[in-house]
């Protein structure tokens, strides 16, 4: 399967996906949440990307488990079908769940049997899992952190620990290799701040007829994420922003995602973004004025 992603920028690149590279990811779905063939989905999101590749039609398939398509997601539609179909198992965008927040009816639906929701694509705000854990109590909320290079998941959090690691993306998926790596190509100790590598069975071997753009992401079977992060001594991964949305302030380091997640909290605010703009002042003084 061939298909095309840009990340944040760029032109879109065909990013070849092995019948293998499927397979393990849609396993790792199928083992790591403990899908069963009662587990019944909703495919909200596109079906010609990853997420709906993967997490959505091959998870179900691995699993016998039946899915429900819809075609296109609102929000309010999205929850009565969630309620009428007895739906236990959805992958989506953050944004998705807190647009079902917002909708005024969401406490009259019955959405008991959602056991299982995950999400990934964007950092989760921690007031929206917070805002999720009271609604649905049962409801485990599983962090699945990965790409379209990845086929899908290179981490994915335990739902028992989600609460516990707030700020993590998960623990390695069974077979993936996850590094943080220097500036120069250099594995920084557990703790430090760099850009992410992946390397392990979910990831494709390159770009469809790119040779250079296959060169400049790819090495020694890692894919180079883009994403700056850290792992901790026990294994947690965490991501802080893209590499070049980091925003340095005279000199500090600020990760947008870090601020909109707070943001997130207001009650006044739904979504918000942050973006840099030069400072008029010079340097120094942008540091006397801290």
């Amino acid at each position: 399967m061939i298909l095309y992603t840009s990340g944040t920028t760029g032109r879109p690149k065909g990013a070849m996906l092995a019948h293998c590279n499927i397979i393990h990811s849609a396993m790792m779905y199928e083992t790591c949440m403990q899908l069963t063939s009662a587990d019944r989905s909703i495919a909200a999101v596109p079906l010609g990307h990853v997420t709906g590749v993967v997490v959505n039609v091959m998870s179900m398939a691995r699993c016998a488990g039946a899915l429900i398509i819809l075609s296109e997601f609102k929000a309010a539609e999205y929850l009565k079908v969630a309620a009428r179909e007895r739906v236990t198992y959805t992958v989506m965008v953050p944004a998705m769940y807190n647009l079902c927040l917002l909708q005024a009816e969401f406490d009259a639906y019955d959405l008991s049997s959602w056991r299982i929701g995950g999400y990934g694509g964007a950092p989760m705000p921690v007031a929206t899992i917070e805002k999720l854990a009271t609604k649905i109590p049962g409801l485990k909320l599983i962090n699945a952190y990965g790409s379209t290079e990845t086929t899908s998941p290179s981490t994915l959090m335990p739902g028992e620990l989600t609460a516990a690691y707030i700020d993590s993306v998960g623990l390695p998926c069974p077979g993936a290799r996850i590094v943080v790596m220097d500036a120069e190509g250099r594995e920084l100790p557990r703790g430090e701040i760099g850009e992410i590598w992946i390397g392990g069975a979910q990831v494709i071997k390159g770009y469809w007829n790119n040779p250079k753009a296959t060169a400049e992401s790819f090495t020694g079977g890692f894919w180079h994420s883009g994403d700056l992060g850290s792992i901790d001594a026990d294994n947690f991964v965490r991501v802080f922003d893209r590499q070049k949305d980091m925003i340095n302030r005279g000199g500090l380091k600020i990760y947008s995602a870090e601020v909109e997640s707070v943001l997130a909290g207001h009650p006044g605010v739904v979504e918000s973004a942050i973006v840099a703009k030069p400072c008029p002042c010079s340097a120094s003084a942008c540091m006397r004025s801290w």
